[in-house]
């Protein structure tokens, strides 16, 4: 993804490809984790905080990005359009892992049999918790 890339999806999406957007969804695609507004901020070199966490609200009610619930006391987030995957987490150091492929599909298909109140699920969040290699 280069900074045209970057700008049409904007676009797309009805929005301005500002230099602090163009920035946080760059460094997105560089570190391809989850990433905090703090370390986020921190790798910027356009933007104060305000600015940067009003436009992650922005870029994540446009859909560009999504809010990842790692249990952690800070928000983290990732590019939407990455291959659908889950995480895995060390509790003790913070360590994320990406889980590739995934397989709740049969799961959730029996959910929606089994519901009483749901016909259709439409997204899932799946994340493991554990103690990474070097904490254990």
């Amino acid at each position: 993804m280069n900074g045209r890339a970057i700008r049409e999806m904007l676009n797309t999406k009805g929005l301005k490809a500002t230099p602090v957007r163009k920035a946080i969804l760059l460094v997105m695609k560089d570190i391809r984790k989850p990433i905090t507004a703090e370390i986020l901020f921190s790798r910027l070199s356009k933007g104060d905080k305000a600015t940067v966490y009003r436009n992650l609200k922005t870029l994540e009610e446009a859909g560009l990005i999504k809010r990842i619930d790692i249990r952690s006391t800070s928000v983290h987030y990732e590019l939407a359009d990455l291959p659908h995957h889950h995480h895995l987490v060390c509790m003790k150091c913070g360590l994320v892992e990406d889980i590739k492929g995934c397989t709740a599909d049969t799961m959730i298909k029996a959910m929606e049999h089994k519901s009483k109140h749901f016909s259709i699920i439409k997204d899932h969040a799946f994340e493991l918790f554990g103690i990474c290699k070097t904490c254990s």
